[in-house]
C-alpha cells in the first residue's frame, strides 16, 4: 500500500484575468466564448505583466529572462508545503522523482534542481508524462515492491506553460497558467490517504493535437478538448467506477484542470454531484502535470475521514489514468 502524508501547491502571483487578456490581444467573439465556455477567470503567470503587455510573447525565445520566478522556485514552494503537512524534513527524504513539461533547460533535470535547492543528497530523476505526471509517478511507485521504496519519496511536478502561449491571438491563450505541486508518499508510514487503486494508459495517436515549441509556441488543434481531453477521461473515468464499484455521491471527483465545461458533463454523464466536483482551473487555469493534484493540495486540511477522492485526468501526448485514493 502507497500512502500520501502531505500535498503542496503554488502558483505564481501575476495573474491573467480575462479582461488582461482581451487588453493585450484581438479581443474577437471566438475569444468571449472560449473564456465562457472554459470557466477560466483567471491564470496565473511567472512572466512580468508588463512584458505581456509590451510584446503579448509574440516571440517566446528567450522569454524566461522575462520571468519573475523559474520551475524550480515554484516546486521549492510546493515541496516546503508537502513536506511540512507530512510533518517531516527534506533530509527524511530517501528519493525525489520530477517532472517539468515545460523546462527552461534540459539537463540538470528538475528534480536535480530541486534537490540542490532542498540542500539534499539523493537519487533525483524526472518521469515527464506532461498532464499525467503525478499520476504516473503514483501508478509506478505502487507497482514496486514496498521493501524498495525508500521510507520517504518527494514526488514534483511543476511547470511554466504561459512561456509557451502567444497572447496576442488563438486559444491556447485561455487555458494555461503556470503552477507546481508536490506530494510526499511512503509504503512504509501510514499517511493521510491511501492509494487505492490507479491505472495509466495512453493513446500516442493523438499526440500530435497539442505540442510545445521548445523555442516557439504552444499549438492547440481544434478538436484537442474533445479528443484528448473529454474523451480519454470517459473512457477512464468508466473503468474507474466499474473496477473499484463506486457509486455516485460517494466520492469527490477531481478532473482534468483544462476545461469546466467537459468536467460538468463528465458529471452530468456519470451522475456525479455538483458538490462532489473538485477545481480550481477557474483561478488558476491548467498547469499540465501540477494542475489536478493541486486541488488535492487545496482540499488538505479539509479532508474527511469518510471521503474517497477520484483523480482522473487526461491530455497533452494522449496519456490518461486515475488514482483513487481513500481519507485514512
Amino acid at each position: 500500500m502507497l500512502y500520501i502524508l502531505g500535498a503542496g501547491s503554488a502558483h505564481p502571483d501575476n495573474v491573467i484575468n480575462n479582461d488582461f487578456l482581451k487588453e493585450i490581444g484581438d479581443d474577437s467573439e471566438a475569444l468571449t466564448e472560449l473564456l465562457t465556455v472554459s470557466g477560466i477567470k483567471e491564470r496565473r503567470t511567472t512572466l512580468s505583466l508588463d512584458y505581456l503587455r509590451e510584446t503579448a510573447n509574440r516571440e517566446p525565445f528567450g522569454v524566461h529572462r522575462y520571468a519573475n520566478e523559474g520551475p524550480t522556485d515554484l516546486s521549492y514552494k510546493a515541496a516546503l508545503q508537502a513536506l511540512k503537512a507530512a510533518g517531516i524534513e527534506a533530509t527524511d527524504l530517501g528519493l525525489l522523482i520530477g517532472d517539468c513539461s515545460t523546462p527552461i533547460e534540459t539537463c540538470p533535470s528538475e528534480s536535480q534542481h530541486l534537490g540542490g535547492a532542498l540542500g539534499i543528497k539523493v537519487p533525483a530523476y524526472d518521469i515527464p508524462a506532461s498532464s499525467v505526471a503525478l499520476l504516473l509517478q503514483l501508478n509506478i511507485l505502487s507497482a514496486w515492491k514496498p521493501e524498495r521504496i525508500p521510507d520517504y519519496v518527494l514526488l514534483v511536478s511543476s511547470n511554466v506553460p504561459t512561456h509557451s502561449v502567444n497572447y496576442a491571438s488563438g486559444p491556447e491563450r485561455v487555458y494555461f497558467g503556470d503552477g507546481a505541486t508536490a506530494l510526499v508518499v511512503s509504503a512504509k508510514h501510514p499517511g493521510r490517504l491511501s492509494v487505492k487503486n490507479s491505472y495509466y494508459g495512453n493513446e500516442p495517436e493523438k499526440c500530435d493535437l497539442i505540442k510545445f515549441d521548445a523555442y516557439g509556441h504552444v499549438s492547440m488543434q481544434d478538436e484537442y478538448i474533445l479528443e484528448a481531453v473529454e474523451k480519454p477521461v470517459e473512457k477512464v473515468l468508466s473503468k474507474a467506477i466499474q473496477d473499484n464499484n463506486l457509486k455516485s455521491g460517494t466520492f469527490a471527483f477531481i478532473g482534468p484542470q483544462t476545461d469546466l465545461s467537459v468536467i460538468k458533463s463528465l458529471s452530468d454523464k456519470f451522475d456525479i454531484p455538483e458538490t462532489s466536483l473538485w477545481y480550481n482551473l477557474n483561478n488558476y487555469g491548467d498547469s499540465l502535470g501540477a494542475g489536478a493534484f493541486s486541488v488535492l493540495a487545496d482540499k488538505w486540511e479539509s479532508l474527511s475521514s469518510t471521503e474517497e477522492v477520484l483523480i482522473a485526468v487526461s491530455g497533452v501526448g494522449g496519456a490518461y489514468g486515475y488514482a483513487l485514493l481513500s481519507v485514512e
